[in-house]
């Protein structure tokens, strides 16, 4: 990246020409289709183990710039697009309202004669793939 901050002035408009022929055929270039697999050790042991390892991707630069301008712009409108229960990555939310409303529905669940309500925990580790 600092390659082409460098040359950012010719750099520039050929990205954008480039940019604009992808959106004009709805397809992108294979290069910027395609990602790299590294294992990146969690730890800097010297016997590490496959769970010290996580994945990662290593992507186009050209691809991570179109990514950030298009997220950039749809920015204005993750709002109107998420569902106001999702607070977390959503600019003016805050993940504690979540926490805030986890409380009341606890306490009205207490309230409740016999007591009702379920709290379920859930473990994401296990919605998402690993290496074994």
């Amino acid at each position: 990246m600092d390659f082409y901050k460098r040359i950012e002035t010719q750099l520039a408009p050929q990205l954008v020409d480039m940019y604009a022929e992808a959106l004009q055929r709805w397809v992108l270039l294979g290069s910027l289709r395609e990602a790299l697999g590294v294992p990146l050790p969690k730890t800097k042991s010297k016997e590490a183990s496959v769970t010290d390892f996580r994945p990662q991707s290593m992507l186009n630069s050209d691809f991570k710039i179109l990514s950030k301008v298009m997220a950039n712009r749809l920015l204005a409108h993750i709002p109107t697009l998420v569902h106001e229960d999702q607070n977390r990555f959503v600019p003016n939310r805050n993940i504690s309202l979540n926490l805030r409303r986890l409380f009341a529905i606890l306490h009205m669940s207490n309230e409740v004669k016999p007591p009702a309500g379920v709290l379920l925990a859930v473990d994401f580790e296990k919605a998402f793939d690993s290496i074994r």
